[in-house]
């Protein structure tokens, strides 16, 4: 299982032992990497996958064909925060069209809901670089778990860590402001949706968050809180759980 911070839960929930695999000879093995940048140019100019990261493949032997390997991929799975935890600058809203119930904001300037979902497309062409680029020798399967959805209240974000980080990295100056919940969700499940269909172009298994950790509107519930955009260990236990399951029904 490989990631950067949404990868964490997922660790500290085995480490904890919130979560046992019902399969005995299952065991998770974990890395986290130390950068954001999955693909990058390679001596000569060509892409591929960053040498730190190939390196910790090498390292740990995932492609040794030693054992049956799955390879689980959590990465890049913060873009509808970055777009949407604080209030953009123009402020924007859209109608997503699985979503109409949801209010839009009147003060906001409306974009149609194309415009939104391509920037969500720019996004994630990293992904798809990435993926057309990692090795499948020795692998049984690959999949990639999205990120979690949005944590609903207005306090527990303003006053994370990851907030006032975010603001001073955007160069946000003042009070923190967060964007309504909805606005999030309908950035999240945009978000979703390009993810998803990246992972089908890829012959990779995409898993949606556990529906143990959501409400009936789809926001994570306390429990799964993690700062403003992350998981707890308690989320990364049902994330685990769900996993195993899908690995087990593939085989």
């Amino acid at each position: 299982m490989f990631g950067r911070s949404h990868a964490v839960c997922l660790q500290k929930a085995w480490k904890r032992r919130l979560y046992r695999a019902v399969d005995p000879a299952l065991d998770f093995q974990f890395i986290v990497a130390a950068t954001d940048s999955l693909v990058v140019s390679l001596p000569g100019g060509a892409p591929g996958i960053h040498p730190a990261l190939a390196t910790a493949f090498e390292t740990a032997g995932v492609f040794s064909g030693a054992q049956e390997t799955w390879l689980v991929s959590v990465v890049r799975g913060n873009a509808f925060n970055l777009y949407g935890l604080l209030e953009p600058d123009p402020l924007f809203d859209f109608v997503h069209p699985e979503l109409p119930h949801l209010p839009v904001r009147p003060d906001a300037q409306l974009l149609p809901y194309d415009a939104v979902r391509d920037l969500f497309e720019r996004n994630a062409e990293e992904t798809r670089q990435f993926y057309e680029r990692l090795p499948r020798k020795n692998i049984t399967g690959i999949l990639h778990l999205e990120g979690p959805p949005p944590i609903p209240s207005l306090k527990q974000c303003s006053t994370s860590v990851e907030a006032r980080w975010l603001a001073r990295t955007l160069g946000r100056a003042g009070k923190i402001k967060i964007s309504p919940p909805e606005f999030r969700l309908k950035l999240w499940r945009t978000q979703a949706e390009v993810t998803a269909r990246v992972c089908a172009e890829h012959d990779i298994v995409y898993v949606s968050p556990p529906t143990e950790t959501l409400d009936d509107q789809g926001y994570l519930v306390p429990e799964a809180w993690q700062g403003a955009t992350h998981g707890s260990p308690w989320y990364g236990a049902y994330a685990l759980q769900k996993i195993e399951r899908l690995i087990a029904s593939r085989r």
